[in-house]
């Protein structure tokens, strides 16, 4: 598989939909820079959302943009709450296949998309954004993001011993919220 990845950090545009706006022109410009054959097979927008409600806000407005933009050919999709480095809004993360010999197929399971890259004697499966409930607490999402990764998986007639490379983004990661101030949150998702 030939695939690329690409950072785009939003370069003008004073709130976050214009900041959005200029990530996917800058998107744009790239698959047409590739001059071949390409398909977008994952987005992560990091994002600088301040609190919940603005996080929420921000994946609202991300997602209605990807379903806009790619209508039922949908990446795998993700919101993870980081600053951006540049000191915007949002940046964009994006995974591109130039596989001429590659079968894209974009998929959905309980209204999440994915998408799966069938080679000759393999396939990949790219699979972004499972979550809890936004208020939910570490214990219960991480049980929730792996309940639907497990689903999606078997889907796919695959199971954890598949699993070649995973990224966990962890809200605060290392903040103590249990009762009796024992546990960060990364060691309750472990």
């Amino acid at each position: 598989m030939k695939t690329s990845v690409h950072f785009i950090l939003a370069e003008s545009g004073n709130d976050f939909s214009e900041q959005l706006d200029n990530c996917f022109e800058q998107l744009q410009h790239i698959t047409e820079e590739l001059k071949k054959p390409s398909e977008i097979i994952s987005l992560t927008f990091f994002v600088a959302a301040e609190s919940r409600k603005e996080y929420i806000a921000y994946k609202e407005i991300a997602y209605s943009y990807v379903k806009k933009g790619f209508a039922n050919l949908h990446p795998a999709v993700a919101l993870v709450s980081q600053d951006p480095e540049n000191g915007k809004s949002v940046a964009l993360e994006v995974f591109i296949d130039h596989g001429h010999s590659n079968r894209v197929i974009y998929k959905e399971h309980e209204s999440i998309p994915y998408v799966m890259i069938e080679h000759r004697n393999y396939k990949e499966v790219y699979v972004s954004g499972l979550t809890g409930a936004i208020c939910g607490d570490i214990h219960e999402n991480s049980n929730t993001a792996l309940s639907l990764m497990e689903k999606i998986l078997k889907a796919e007639k695959l199971d954890y011993s598949n699993i070649v490379r995973q990224w966990n983004y962890i809200e605060k990661i290392t903040h103590i919220s249990d009762s009796q101030q024992k546990y960060q949150h990364y060691q309750i998702f472990n």
